[in-house]
């Protein structure tokens, strides 16, 4: 599996297990852009992704977001609109 895969999989699986929208309309977690090397930039096509990114949902959410990252093998150092930025964690 991809690594795109895998973090449009991680997304999906958040949004969907903690029911999370915008206000009542679904949010669309399709990456736009992926850049990985050392580092990951993540560019979601839905401007609603911004809600989630930026710690608009509950405590328990945002940490199971950052709890699956992590599994994955990647910690948040930051977030900026719909994007996000990712470094492998060693």
């Amino acid at each position: 599996m991809n690594q795109k895969t895998i973090f449009q999989e991680i997304f999906n699986n958040l949004i969907k297990d903690h029911e999370i929208t915008c206000n009542g309309e679904e949010i669309d977690p399709d990456i736009h852009d992926l850049t990985i090397e050392q580092t990951a930039r993540i560019n979601f096509d839905d401007e609603y992704m911004m809600h989630v990114l930026s710690g608009n949902v509950p405590c328990r959410v945002y940490d199971d977001m950052k709890k699956k990252l992590e599994a994955a093998g990647w910690e948040i150092t930051d977030t900026d609109g719909c994007i996000m930025h990712l470094s492998k964690i060693s």
